[in-house]
């Protein structure tokens, strides 16, 4: 689904129900393209991929239980967007589909071999749903500066 068009049949109403907190955020969103979009997506790609290494391969555990509980925790505005909307939004099967049964998986996992308990798994959720807004932010704003300099080495 490419967020243009989808923007193009939905701009209208998503800027008529959103919340007043959240128009200066949303609005910049709708303003990108699928291109930044997934620019940004890739960013955070690299960063999960990144944290899980350090994982695996350093025993550096905190910045993947971090990354993945913003991750997972990420997938909860678009099901909330959906609701307001009471519609469809992009990436809300993705959510459904991949992202809350992942988390699911992981965390039962980390419970049941006694890596984590609950307690620190709900400290490292709440930390990385506080993460998520300057996760998003940052991602984004990388992806408009990745997906610039791609643009320039093409047209060039």
């Amino acid at each position: 689904m490419l967020m243009e068009s989808w923007l193009d049949e939905h701009g209208q109403e998503v800027r008529a129900r959103i919340p007043e907190w959240s128009a200066r955020w949303v609005e910049s969103a709708l303003e990108e393209t699928t291109a930044e979009l997934s620019a940004a997506v890739l960013v955070l790609f690299v960063l999960a991929a990144g944290t899980a290494a350090l994982a695996v391969l350093g025993d550096m555990f905190l910045p993947f239980y971090l990354t993945a509980a913003a991750f997972i925790g990420h997938a909860l505005p678009h099901v909330g967007q959906a609701l307001i909307l009471k519609r469809y939004v992009p990436a809300l099967a993705t959510s459904l589909g991949l992202i809350l049964p992942y988390g699911v998986i992981l965390y039962q996992h980390l419970i049941s071999t006694g890596t984590v308990n609950p307690a620190e798994l709900a400290v490292f959720q709440l930390v990385g749903l506080v993460m998520i807004v300057p996760l998003i932010a940052g991602s984004r704003a990388l992806g408009r500066l990745l997906y610039r300099g791609l643009e320039d080495l093409t047209a060039s």
